[in-house]
Formats: C-alpha cells, structure tokens, sequence
C-alpha cells in the first residue's frame, strides 16, 4: 500500500490514510480504493482507451472500437517529437458541439512543407512551429487538418499506440 501512495496527491494520501483509519477498513476496501485512485491517476497521467466513433481513419480504426493512447504532455513532447504517420488523439479545434477528441494520422510536423488534396484539388500548405497537420485515412469522410488547418501541440492529447 505504501508504493501506491507515492502517486497519489498528498491531500489523497491524507484522505485514504484517515478513511482507513477511522473506519478500519477492510482489505477488500482499501483494495477499492487503490484500484479507483490508481485508474483516476492512470486515465490522466498515462493512458486511457476512448472509444473511436466515425469512418474517418478506416480501414485502420474501425467505428466502435477502442484502443490505448498514452497521454502525452508538451514537456514530453520535446524529448521524443512527434513524426509524420504517428496516430494521435488531438482536442477538436473546431467548437462544433461535434466529437470533442479526433484520432487523426499526423501527415506534416512542425516546419513541414507538402501537398495534400482539399476538394479535388492540391493544394501546397506549410506547418508552423509548434504545429502538426493531421489527416484520416478515410480522406473522403474525414473531418481534419483540411478543413481546419495546423493543429496545435497543446491540442494534441496522446498518441495511439495500440488498437
């Protein structure tokens, strides 16, 4: 029980140790307890399994299928970068009342130059610094970069590691 408080906050760690305490609580409780905090810590922290809905990234990620993204914050960021194939789960640029996160492939990184194709046609884009184009696999039935264009690193929430 003592290596599972070193993740916790220490005002957790104050309110498990005085639950348990005042309570005298059973193993199976404090097992619950751990097991609650230690997945609260894990979907913030770590990783978490969302639930893809939509065609967008098929034939790779199915509608209805859930997969595990590690949490990526900026800091880690700059020790390991993103590069161009990588799935990552970014927060919808567009407020649209629509999905709140999309799981896109990134296409550019940051100080990238290409081409992509927007309606039939090519079109030639940059990526900014600290940007990162992201595009479906289903460019077709797609909600993405080619609509909203570069997405922020800070809108970037994890990157998919597993389906």
């Amino acid at each position: 029980m003592k290596n599972a408080f070193r993740y916790l906050s220490p005002l957790k760690q104050f309110l498990v140790k005085h639950i348990f305490n005042a309570y005298n609580a059973s193993s199976t409780t404090k097992a619950f307890f751990i097991s609650f905090f230690g997945f609260t810590i894990m979907g913030k922290h770590l990783f978490y399994f969302p639930l893809s809905t939509g065609k967008s990234m098929l034939p790779t990620i199915r509608d209805g299928q859930r997969h595990l993204v590690k949490v990526l914050k900026l800091r880690h960021l700059r020790k390991r970068p993103l590069k161009s194939g990588d799935i990552v789960a970014v927060l919808n640029p567009i407020e649209n009342g629509e999905t709140k996160v999309l799981c896109k492939r990134i296409v550019f990184t940051e100080g990238q130059e290409g081409e992509t194709t927007y309606r039939g046609k090519k079109v030639r884009i940059r990526v900014p610094e600290g940007h990162v184009w992201v595009e479906g696999d289903n460019k077709e039935n797609s909600l993405d970069s080619r609509t909203f264009g570069p997405v922020s690193l800070a809108l970037v929430e994890g990157k998919l590691v597993a389906t």
